[in-house]
C-alpha cells in the first residue's frame, strides 16, 4: 500500500512511497516548507507596520521642533544655575577644557594657519553630518509619534521633555566653557598676536554689520543736532565758524576732561556729545563713517596738537579746541583698518598733517612728521609758518568732501613773510 503525504499546499504535492522515503529529504522539505512560512508572515507584519505608521506633515515636524527649541532657553538656564549651586568643580572643569581650547587654537591660527584651518574644516564637517543625522533622525522619531490618540499624545510630550533636556544640558556645557574658551583665546593674541583670521573676521563684521547701525543712530535722537546752514554743506564748509560753534556747543568746554562730538559733513548734522578724562577720550559716534569731521578738546597745556590716538581714531577730517587755538589734521583710521584686514597693523606708524591757527595770536602753522613709536613723539619734518589772513580765507570756503584735497590745499598756502 502507497502512503501520501500533503507537505506544502501552496506547492505541487510530490507523493512519497512509505518504502523509499529518506531521513534527510524529508527534514530538508519540511525545513524548507517552514522558512517559506516564517518569510511569508514577516512580509506581511512589515507591510501592516508600514501602513499602521503614517508620515508626519512637514508642518506639524517643524512645529514639534519649535515647541522643543523653546524649552531649551529655559531650562539651559536652570542647568547653569544648579551646575554652579551643586556641580562648581564641573564647571571649572569646562572652563579649564575651553581656555586650553581657546589658546592652542588660537596659537596654532598664529602659527601655523593652514593647519588650523584645516582643523576647523574637519570640525565643521564633522559638526555638520552630525545636524544633518540628527535631523533625520528627528523625522523618522517624529513619523513614529504621528497620530492624535491619547498614547500618541503622551509619547509626543516625553519625547518633547528628553529632546529639550538634551539641548539644553549641550547648551549649558558651551555657556560654561565659554568664559574659558574666550579668555584663553584673548591670552593666546597677548602671548603669540592676533592671527590674521580674527582681524580679517573683525573688519567685516564691523564694517557689514556694526558700521551701518552705529553710522546712523549717531545723527538721530537726544542730544543730536543740525547745524546752522550758514556753516555750508561738504563742499562749501566755513571750517572758522564750525570751530567757533562747535566749542561753544554745551559740554564742549574744557573742565577737566576731554569732550567731542562727529559732525556728518553731508548732512551737517552734529552727533551726541562724548565724555572722557583729563588726557584722552573714549570712541566718538560713528568712527567709520566718511565724510564726517570729528571734534574734540585738549587742555590749554597740550594745544590743538593731534597725538597718533587722535589720527588712528579719525577716518577723514578732525578738528581740536584748545582755548583760542584750533587744529585740523587729516586722520588715517580707513588705512588702520584695511591693514587690520591684512595683519599689518604693527608696522603702521601714523603720519602728522596738521593745520593749527589760533585766533587770539593771529598765527597760522602747518606741521608734518611721523610718530617716533621708540621715543613716543612727534619728529617734524616741517613746522612752517602761514599767512594767517589767506589760512583764515582759504578755510571759510573749504571743500571738505576729499581729505587729500585738503591737504594740497593745506600745503599751497603761502608762507608767512612777517
Amino acid at each position: 500500500m502507497d502512503i501520501v503525504m500533503d507537505i506544502d499546499q501552496s506547492r505541487e504535492s510530490k507523493p512519497l512511497k512509505a518504502g523509499n522515503i529518506n531521513a534527510g529529504t524529508l527534514n530538508a522539505e519540511l525545513s524548507l516548507d517552514a522558512y517559506s512560512l516564517l518569510s511569508e508572515s514577516v512580509k506581511r507584519s512589515e507591510t501592516l507596520s508600514a501602513a499602521s505608521t503614517k508620515v508626519m506633515p512637514l508642518a506639524d515636524k517643524v512645529a514639534l521642533g519649535t515647541e522643543i527649541i523653546s524649552r531649551v532657553p529655559g531650562k539651559a538656564v536652570d542647568q547653569i544655575a544648579f551646575d554652579l549651586e551643586h556641580n562648581q568643580g564641573a564647571v571649572l572643569q569646562k572652563m579649564g577644557s575651553g581656555a586650553a581650547i581657546g589658546l592652542t587654537g588660537t596659537a596654532l591660527l598664529r602659527f601655523a594657519p593652514r593647519l588650523g584651518y584645516v582643523g576647523g574644516a574637519l570640525l565643521l564637517a564633522k559638526q555638520t553630518y552630525d545636524g544633518i543625522s540628527g535631523l533625520a533622525g528627528f523625522s523618522r522619531e517624529a513619523d513614529r509619534l504621528s497620530g492624535s490618540n491619547p498614547a500618541k499624545n503622551l509619547e509626543r510630550q516625553d519625547f518633547v521633555e528628553k529632546k529639550s533636556s538634551t539641548l539644553a544640558v549641550g547648551t549649558a556645557n558651551l555657556v560654561e566653557a565659554a568664559p574659558g574658551l574666550i579668555g584663553g583665546g584673548y591670552a593666546a593674541t597677548k602671548l603669540f598676536g592676533t592671527p590674521l583670521i580674527y582681524s580679517r573676521s573683525a573688519a567685516v563684521v564691523t564694517d557689514k554689520l556694526v558700521d551701518p547701525i552705529r553710522n546712523r543712530a549717531a545723527f538721530i535722537g537726544p542730544g543730536t543736532e543740525a547745524l546752522p546752514a550758514s556753516l555750508g554743506r561738504a563742499d562749501k564748509v566755513d571750517l572758522v565758524e564750525m570751530a567757533r560753534t562747535l566749542s561753544a556747543r554745551p559740554g564742549h568746554v574744557y573742565n577737566g576732561r576731554e569732550a567731542g562730538s562727529v559732525v556728518d559733513l553731508a548732512g551737517m548734522r552734529v552727533s551726541r556729545s562724548k565724555y572722557g578724562t583729563e588726557t584722552g577720550l573714549a570712541a566718538l559716534p560713528a568712527p567709520n563713517k566718511t565724510e564726517t569731521l570729528t571734534f574734540h578738546t585738549h587742555p590749554l597745556a597740550r594745544g590743538a596738537h593731534p597725538g597718533p590716538e587722535d589720527i588712528a581714531a579719525t577716518s577723514h577730517l578732525g578738528l581740536i579746541s584748545s582755548g583760542s587755538q584750533y587744529g585740523l589734521f587729516l586722520g588715517e583710521r580707513g588705512q588702520m583698518l584695511k591693514l587690520l584686514k591684512s595683519g599689518q597693523t604693527a608696522e603702521h606708524s601714523p603720519a602728522l598733517r596738521a593745520l593749527l591757527f589760533d585766533e587770539k595770536t593771529g598765527t597760522a602753522t602747518r606741521l608734518f612728521g611721523t610718530w617716533n613709536k621708540a621715543d613716543r613723539h612727534w619728529v617734524l619734518t616741517e613746522r612752517s609758518g602761514l599767512n594767517y589772513e589767506k589760512t583764515i580765507e582759504a578755510l571759510r570756503n573749504l571743500d571738505t568732501r576729499n581729505s587729500e584735497k585738503v591737504w594740497e590745499l593745506i600745503t599751497r598756502l603761502p608762507a608767512d613773510k612777517s
